[in-house]
């Protein structure tokens, strides 16, 4: 038998709950996109492929460091971590671009942009294995991926809730809906799902380091250095974060540079 729905308060009670409801299933996941979720509506050879597209654009607006040299440098730490994470992508990208921007970024297929700004900040080999190490941790873990899927679900979910209260008897104006529901799903689920991949990146890319021959405690004096350049209040609070914060990343590094210790003392 189908649900009787009496009055006009039911129905605007079960619209409602309906809207809110297209959202909630997409929020309080341990894993916001599952893998085989990823690989089923983004395949690798579409995430490579949009990935290879936006490195073009991306080199376009900002040009390659000019120094040959510096650039076989960089590229022969990442080619050292890429074999040492054994990953499944045969083609890597390292590019280091003309840019102060203390940063670096990884797509898809295996391109990976550094900033000089970042080459200026970091004090050794060692960091930059950090950093590169992380970046090839996101493009393995096919980050790019759960992002792409996660965020259309967000959009489809919002494009539901607006078009549910249109047809009830709320007031509410359909683009208010979806303008502040993307603000709670932005807050309340693609940013926390962010400072997750990058933690999940942190501890693939220690590592990779680790398997490379780079020591692991690097990457905590890495980011305890960049704590120091960020200065104290000086970066965004960690919820309203796509980053977390140093202390945070610096907390489960050591965590997990004690428990690499353990194996190491436990197989000798």
């Amino acid at each position: 038998m189908g649900c009787r729905c009496g009055g006009g308060t039911s129905r605007r009670a079960f619209l409602s709950g309906a809207a809110v409801a297209a959202i909630l299933p997409l929020a309080g996941c341990d894993r916001a996109v599952p893998d085989w979720l990823a690989d089923l509506l983004v395949p690798e050879t579409m995430a490579a492929e949009l990935g290879l597209r936006a490195f073009r654009q991306i080199l376009r607006e900002t040009p390659p460091v000019r120094d040959s040299s510096l650039q076989r440098r960089v590229a022969a730490v990442g080619e050292r971590i890429v074999r040492a994470s054994h990953s499944p992508y045969p083609d890597w990208q390292f590019v280091v671009l003309e840019s102060p921007e203390v940063n670096a970024f990884a797509l898809p297929g295996g391109h990976v942009g550094v900033y000089r700004g970042m080459l200026q900040a970091i004090a050794s080999e060692a960091h930059l294995a950090t950093v590169l190490g992380h970046e090839i941790g996101h493009v393995n873990a096919r980050h790019g991926a759960e992002r792409i899927v996660a965020e259309n679900a967000v959009a489809l979910a919002l494009r539901l809730g607006a078009a549910l209260l249109a047809m009830s008897d709320v007031h509410v104006p359909p683009d208010l809906v979806v303008s502040l529901g993307g603000t709670v799903a932005e807050l309340g689920l693609i940013r926390p799902f962010s400072r997750g991949q990058e933690l999940e990146a942190d501890a693939l890319g220690l590592r990779y380091m680790a398997q490379a021959g780079y020591d692991p405690a690097e990457a905590v004096a890495f980011w305890r250095r960049m704590q120091r350049l960020e200065g104290a209040g000086a970066g965004p609070a960690a919820f309203l974060s796509t980053h977390p914060s140093s202390e945070r990343r610096i907390e489960a590094l050591e965590e997990l540079l004690s428990a690499l210790r353990r194996g190491e003392a436990a197989a000798s």
